[in-house]
């Protein structure tokens, strides 16, 4: 049995707009979520996910050289 292994970690908190815009992918609580769907949520939504802490940066992680 293979063992699945996410591309993308859990970064640091994301605490403002500008940098938040800039994020292919982010982290919202544990899930990982495109730009094309966190955009298009109200800016209510995002703002507050932001003050309370539940918007991280995701961090693509390094390929390994063997393929596994």
């Amino acid at each position: 049995m293979s063992k699945y292994i996410r591309k993308y970690q859990q970064g640091a908190k994301i605490t403002s707009l500008d940098e938040l815009v800039k994020q292919e992918f982010i982290y919202w609580h544990d899930k990982l979520w495109h730009h094309g769907w966190y955009l298009s949520c109200q800016f209510r939504m995002i703002y507050l996910g932001m003050l309370n802490g539940c918007i991280y940066y995701a961090i693509r992680r390094e390929e390994d050289t063997n393929g596994k």
